[in-house]
């Protein structure tokens, strides 16, 4: 056997060995039973979905809540009867819009400012700013102990049920 200048012995080399295709090996796959199994690619997209959905139902909400033009609430001490005015136009709205529990204190506090946003952000600092664990009735609660006090409000209550009108006590 002769050897031409630039043959080998041991199989093709240079440019004729890239157009060989390589042998394929059988693929192993072992299995392990207590590994947990990769979740299929719906499971991936139902939580971020859920919280696109959620937050697109929040911003309807505020956008429904917004055309009733609410006022602001600046958290004035000064004049206690804006804190009660407020929070009851505040709840008319929720009623002629229909709002859901959930979304009420998320629409209200948007309305805050000043002293109101003061408060509302030392509010979600207690919570861990996991205000949704919140309900709407606590929410209430902790407005009306801010900004319209428990002796405040008697004392409200005294003079209304004090309240004469032609020097004659109403009943």
């Amino acid at each position: 056997m002769s050897l031409h200048k630039g043959a080998r012995r041991h199989g093709r080399r240079g440019r004729e060995a890239r157009h060989t295709q390589p042998k394929e090996q059988p693929v192993v796959q072992a299995t392990n039973p207590t590994a947990p199994t990769p979740p299929t690619p719906k499971q991936t997209l139902v939580e971020p979905q859920n919280v696109l959905d959620q937050l697109l139902a929040e911003a309807k909400h505020l956008r429904d809540f917004r055309k009733y033009n609410p006022k602001t609430f600046n958290g004035s001490l000064e004049d206690l009867t804006k804190a009660q005015m407020w929070l009851a136009s505040v709840e008319a709205i929720f009623q002629y819009m229909k709002c859901p529990n959930k979304m009420k204190v998320q629409c209200a506090v948007f309305f805050f400012m000043d002293r109101g946003t003061t408060w509302w952000e030392t509010i979600e600092r207690m919570l861990d700013g996991d205000v949704n664990q919140i309900t709407y009735e606590q929410f209430k609660e902790n407005f009306y102990a801010k900004f319209f006090s428990a002796s405040q409000k008697f004392s409200k209550q005294q003079k209304f049920l004090n309240l004469e009108q032609d020097n004659m006590t109403l009943e």
